[in-house]
């Protein structure tokens, strides 16, 4: 009657509501509850950062506008372009033209050899020793660059073994006497033509005239006209030549184009050439006393506050830039001298070459 009486027992319990554990329900509710937890703290982690960030970028805002502050407004750095003891001004270091003569023959209009000799022929063209020859304007301007080719090839760098100088090749003491530098290329061809016009002037024939310059007056007088030596007449004769060529070509006193070839590039080398080694003391003083305003400018009082500093900094920028335009300008005039030494040499090659040879001869 035992086991009738445990069963009686367990449905009288259930019945009067004993409460029964659902594992599978409890094990899904602290899930839950732990998720929402998790859930929680991703949250929290994520409004920390926003707050985080939102402090980060006040930050900035805040930098940014002491930056600001701190740097805008007006720096008087007049003193830095006036200069100061020992060392030169802005304007004077790094002149905004360049009126050196040198760098007009090396990189403006009046480097052209041509229009040199030009300008110098129109400046006599009423010379009494135009007049006295026959010449007019034009045959004196195609006489006086006949002469030039034959003395120098047009290349005022030319120096001959016994010391005559420059387009013309006057000697030192016929220089002095003209009052002259041979060294100057105007006014070397200044004292070329006046002495040619002397001799013009003085015996009244071109042929005379050019014996003259080539052996002196003394020995036409003594010879009654050209000497005899070959040396001076080979000099007349090749001059002679080089006007008739000319005859043909020139048509007016103020035409160029004549000087081509092997003329044309020996008269831009021995221009630029002769111009490049005054240009080059001219502009290594310039860069001399932009290297001396530099460290001038470092040795200055130290700024007080970061906006000078910037102020200075960028200026210092500005004088770096200035004196790197000032070891290009020189750079450029050694490459334009490189390449006309260059293009002589080709045009001389090239007429020295024969590439083609005809003959009707069987």
């Amino acid at each position: 009657m035992a086991i009738p009486l445990a069963l009686g027992l367990g449905s009288l319990a259930a019945a009067q509501g004993v409460p029964v554990i659902d594992g599978s329900n409890l094990a899904r509710a602290v899930s839950r509850v732990e998720e929402l937890a998790r859930d929680a703290l991703r949250q929290g982690q994520k409004r920390d950062a926003r707050q985080e960030q939102a402090d980060i970028y006040q930050e900035q805002r805040e930098a940014y506008a002491r930056f600001l502050e701190e740097t805008t407004g007006v720096t008087d750095l007049s003193g830095f372009e006036a200069g100061g003891p020992g060392w030169a001004s802005a304007a004077e270091t790094y002149p905004a033209e360049e009126d050196h003569p040198d760098a007009e023959r090396l990189f403006g209009e009046p480097s052209d050899v041509e229009r040199m000799i030009i300008t110098v022929a129109r400046r006599y063209e009423g010379h009494p020793g135009v007049a006295a020859a026959g010449l007019t304007p034009l045959t004196w301007r195609i006489l006086f660059q006949s002469l030039i080719k034959q003395e120098s090839r047009f290349n005022n760098a030319a120096v001959s073994p016994v010391g005559a100088r420059g387009f013309c090749q006057l000697m030192p003491g016929t220089a002095a006497d003209l009052g002259v530098n041979p060294h100057d290329p105007w006014e070397n061809l200044d004292g070329g033509a006046r002495y040619i016009l002397t001799q013009l002037s003085r015996f009244g024939r071109i042929d005379h005239a050019l014996a003259a310059y080539n052996a002196g007056p003394g020995r036409v007088f003594e010879y009654g006209g050209v000497p005899p030596f070959e040396e001076t007449q080979t000099y007349v004769r090749r001059i002679n030549g080089y006007y008739n060529n000319y005859l043909s070509t020139i048509t007016g006193v103020d035409m160029t184009g004549s000087l081509a070839g092997v003329d044309g590039a020996s008269a831009a080398w021995g221009n630029w050439a002769d111009a490049s080694i005054g240009y080059g003391t001219y502009m290594g003083t310039q860069i001399d006393q932009a290297m001396t305003r530099i460290a001038a400018l470092l040795r200055e009082d130290p700024p007080e506050n970061a906006k000078e500093a910037l102020d200075r900094s960028t200026y210092m920028l500005a004088e770096r830039a200035r004196l790197m335009a000032l070891t290009l300008r020189l750079r450029a005039a050694h490459v334009k001298v490189d390449a006309a030494q260059g293009l002589t040499e080709a045009a001389d090659h090239l007429e020295q070459s024969t590439f083609w040879r005809y003959s009707d001869e069987g």
